[in-house]
Order: structure tokens, then C-alpha cells, then sequence
């Protein structure tokens, strides 16, 4: 008589967690389709573990990217180990172009393949070897020899994150339907983003003695087990079969280059996220604007990436909710208030480069590129999945990347014009980029009402 109380009151507590746990999918899911229920008109288990191995695993990669930011981390490192200025520079135009450039040639391998994800895999895995062997040479090795040594693991890790960058986005428009693919990209970029928060509470935090190599060594090290455990849990995802390319059926690069190029709407996205690096490129001259309008040092670095981590955790679900209405809208309010923001903070610099006021205006002004930026990154990912179906998505994203990596190391020169403009001249000329890139973004067709 006294267990049927309990077993009534264990099973209500049963009940009343999965209903809390069947809202949260539903808020994270929502009612896109009949099909996608089962008899009980719950969502299908399937969806529920690809949506939780995706944002799981991209949790972990973009932790990952945080703890090994070649911005950040990598430099600092390579600085400890003493490899010198030139080698250093080099750490960013290889680790974004690199993983582009070779998209489009390795898009053709990986048409040959009815399943994606085993790929996304190889190239998780490989990236995570990378991380580990460049936390490995900061402790082993020192001066120019470790600096190349680095900067050829980091190669190997940037063409392993073109492998990847295209199958996640095959993998993500085979497994989510198109109404919740924004809100996955969003949610998973919020929630990583907290984890670089925690980074940047570190570095504020940590007393100077504590700065050295084998720190910095740790932060990656710790990066390269993010990756092998975000392939652990990629694995878990139920991929379907999809449009495979014969061998026979094969085009070449300049035949499948001049195809896309007849695709107006194609076209027209490529030419405006070319545009819209400026709200990325622009963000190492906010750093500079603080370095030399004040003393410097880690607590800033700390600074930086908290705001960063900050602005990202509080916009990517906003984001990737208006992206799932309007990905081209996302892309044209992200872009026009990194542009406001360009010529306010470089407006100032310029005016007046030693306000006291200016660092911690530069600060907010980063904090606020950042959620810009996301807006931007949120948008055009969603956009160009949106965009394609099957193989011709891949085309469409392997193309645009490899494109938009090659103008990264053209429109990189452009910071050999910060020895005469200045940081804040600098960003007033991104800012001017960015301007045409929202335009041209407000102007891009509306992929969602299809």
C-alpha cells in the first residue's frame, strides 16, 4: 500500500522532466513538419540526436578554435619560444586561407561520396593531431625552428578545417530541415562562445608569473582534445544517403568554376560577402587602437576575448532566428552596424588618438563588432546552404570559400597601409566596405520564402 504512492509520485516527477525536456526540443526544433513526427507526435529521435551531436560537437570545435586562436594564443606562444616577428605574421593568412583556398579541389573528391560525415571525421581528427603536435613543439622546441614547424601544423590543420567546413554544411542540410538550420548554427555558436568567455576570464585573472610557454602550451594542448572528442560525438549522427558524382560525370575546376559563374544569385552572394570581410579583418586594428593608446598587457588580451566570447554567447540565437526568416537580412544588419562602428572607433582614433577615453571605447566598439560579425557569419552560412540542394550545395560552398580565401591574402595587404593611415584610418577604409557589403546584402534574393 505505501509503494503505490511512491511509484505514482516517481512516475509524475518522470513525467513532468520529459515534458520539460520535449518544450525545450520544440522551442529548439519547432513544428516544421508532420513528417518529422512519430505516431505520438513527438519529433523524431533521429532529429533529436543529429540537433544534439551537431551543436555538441561544434561546441567543442569552436572551444577548441577559442584555446588555439592564432590571434590570440598561437601568438603569444610563438613569442614565448622566441620565433621570430615574420614567422609569427604568418599564423593568420595561413590559418584563414588555408583552410579555403583548397576547398574547391577537395569538393570534387568529396562529391564522390554518398555519406559526408566519415569525412567531417577525418578532417576533426586531423585538426586535433595538428593542435596537440604545435602544443607539443612549444615545449620541445624553441626559436625559428618551432615557429616553422608550427606554421606547417598549422597548415595541415587549416586544409583538415577545409575538409570539414564543407561536409558539416552537407551534413547539417541532410539531417535538419531548412526552417531550424539558423537556430542550430546560432545556438551552437552562443553556447561556445560562454567557453571562450572563460578563457578570457583566465587571462584577466592569471597573475604575470604565470604567462609563460607552458601555459600557453596547456591552452592548446587542451584545444587539440576538443577536436577528438567533438569526432566522438559527430559520430553519433544518423546521416542519409545523398547525390553522389560518378566518375564519368566529373567536371573540371575552370569547367564547374564558369558554370557557377552564370548563377546570378550565386554571383551576387559571393560578391557581397567579399564585401563583407571588412567586419572581420577589421578587428586586430581595434587590439591596436588599445595597444598604443594605453600600456598594453595580458589583462587586455583577457579583455578582448571575454567581450568577444561575450557578444557572440548573447547574439547567436537572435541570429540564427532571423536568419532562419532572412539569412540575406542577418548578412545586411550585421554588416551595416560593423560599418557605423568603423567609422566611429576610427573616426575617434583619428581625432583624437590620445583621449584617455578611447581604449575603453574601443572595447565597447569591439564588443559590438563582435555580435555584428556574427550576424554576418550566421547569415551567409545559412544563406549558402540555403541556397543549393545535394551536390550543388557543395559546389557553392567550396567555390565561395575558395574564392573569398584568396582575396583574404589580397585585402590582407591592405594593413600595409596602417603605416600611413593608422589603425583608425584602417578602420574607416573597412568601414566603407562594409557599407556596400550590407547594400549588397539587403539587395541578395530571399532563399527562406522558397
Amino acid at each position: 500500500m505505501q509503494g503505490k504512492p511512491l511509484f505514482r509520485n516517481f512516475s509524475w516527477q518522470e513525467k513532468s522532466v520529459r515534458h520539460r525536456a520535449s518544450k525545450g526540443w520544440n522551442w529548439l526544433l519547432g513544428d516544421f513538419s508532420e513528417g518529422a513526427k512519430s505516431d505520438e507526435n513527438e519529433i523524431d529521435p533521429n532529429l533529436k540526436r543529429n540537433a544534439l551531436s551537431i551543436v555538441g560537437s561544434s561546441l567543442l570545435t569552436k572551444t577548441g578554435d577559442a584555446l588555439a586562436n592564432p590571434k590570440t594564443v598561437l601568438t603569444w606562444m610563438l613569442g614565448a619560444v622566441g620565433a621570430p616577428e615574420a614567422v609569427i605574421g604568418m599564423l593568420v593568412p595561413i590559418r584563414e586561407s588555408g583552410s579555403m583556398l583548397p576547398q574547391i579541389y577537395l569538393a570534387q573528391w568529396i562529391r564522390l561520396h554518398r555519406y559526408r560525415k566519415g569525412v567531417w571525421l577525418v578532417g576533426c581528427l586531423t585538426q586535433g593531431a595538428a593542435i596537440l603536435g604545435i602544443a607539443a613543439t612549444g615545449i620541445l622546441l624553441q626559436g625559428v625552428w618551432a615557429g616553422i614547424l608550427v606554421l606547417l601544423l598549422l597548415g595541415l590543420f587549416s586544409v583538415a578545417r577545409s575538409l570539414c567546413s564543407i561536409t558539416s554544411k552537407d551534413v547539417l542540410g541532410k539531417t535538419m530541415p531548412k526552417k531550424i538550420r539558423g537556430r542550430i548554427t546560432g545556438l551552437s555558436a552562443s553556447l561556445s562562445n560562454f567557453m571562450v568567455m572563460a578563457v578570457g576570464l583566465l587571462l584577466i585573472l592569471m597573475p604575470q608569473t604565470q604567462s609563460g610557454q607552458i601555459y600557453f602550451c596547456g591552452l592548446v594542448g587542451l584545444a587539440g582534445c576538443c577536436w577528438l572528442i567533438a569526432a566522438a560525438i559527430y559520430k553519433r549522427i544518423e546521416e542519409p544517403a545523398g547525390e553522389v558524382e560518378e566518375d564519368g560525370e566529373r567536371a573540371g575546376v575552370v569547367s564547374r568554376l564558369k558554370t557557377l559563374w552564370s548563377d546570378s544569385s550565386f554571383i551576387h552572394f559571393v560578391t557581397a560577402r567579399a564585401f563583407l570581410l571588412a567586419t572581420a579583418l577589421s578587428a586586430p586594428y581595434y587590439v591596436r587602437i588599445v595597444q598604443e593608446s594605453s600600456e598594453g598587457g595580458l589583462h587586455w588580451l583577457g579583455i578582448f576575448i571575454l567581450a568577444q566570447g561575450f557578444a557572440v554567447g548573447v547574439s547567436g540565437v537572435f541570429w540564427g532566428n532571423l536568419s532562419d526568416r532572412s539569412s540575406r537580412l542577418s548578412m545586411a544588419l550585421g554588416g551595416a552596424l560593423a560599418a557605423l562602428l568603423g567609422f566611429i572607433i576610427g573616426g575617434f582614433e583619428v581625432i583624437a588618438p590620445s583621449h584617455t577615453l578611447l581604449p575603453w571605447a574601443t572595447v565597447v566598439g569591439f564588443f559590438l563588432l563582435s555580435v555584428a560579425h556574427n550576424g554576418v557569419r550566421v547569415g551567409r552560412k545559412t544563406y549558402v546552404v540555403n541556397l543549393g540542394e545535394g551536390n550543388k550545395r557543395t559546389d557553392y560552398v567550396s567555390t565561395s570559400n575558395t574564392i573569398i580565401g584568396f582575396l583574404l591574402l589580397v585585402t590582407g595587404t591592405i594593413g600595409a597601409l596602417s603605416t600611413v593611415l593608422g589603425p583608425g584610418g584602417i578602420l574607416i577604409v573597412f568601414a566603407v566596405c562594409g557599407t556596400i557589403g550590407a547594400l549588397l546584402s539587403a539587395r541578395l534574393p530571399d532563399v527562406e520564402a522558397t
